[in-house]
């Protein structure tokens, strides 16, 4: 979870670099803190040697987040999206967080590669 600072400071200079406004940069910075929280938490259930990579370049009019791992395989795209018409005592802990990351994002895309998995994402300003 040390990774966070580094995630946080990544982001941040890619942002700037990039030419981002303070909202994308904020929104793409929280959909991939999300995802690597979830990565870490859930995606090497018997220990193992995470590696983890983010890779950021522009687009025409936003930029394109590529997230790869060596984690169990999961599809977040295959999950379904929360009730969220139940009231908070009735609805199940966690899921939002996915649901979240599908909100912020233009496009997203994943693949299961030999190697782990491959999300794309794609935000426009």
């Amino acid at each position: 979870m040390s990774a966070i600072d580094t995630l946080h400071r990544f982001m941040e200079s890619a942002g700037d670099r990039l030419g981002w406004s303070e909202r994308t940069k904020l929104q793409l910075t929280l959909a991939c803190e999300e995802l690597l929280t979830n990565i870490v938490s859930y995606g090497y259930p018997d220990g193992g040697d995470p590696r983890i990579r983010l890779i950021v370049k522009p687009v025409a009019g936003g930029a394109r987040l590529v997230l790869e791992d060596n984690a169990a395989a999961f599809d977040p795209l295959a999950k379904a999206d929360p009730d969220l018409t139940q009231d908070l005592d009735s609805r199940p802990i966690g899921g939002l967080g996915v649901y979240f990351v599908k909100r912020l994002m233009d496009e997203l895309r994943y693949e299961r590669l030999p190697t782990g998995n491959r999300l794309t994402m794609i935000k426009y300003e």
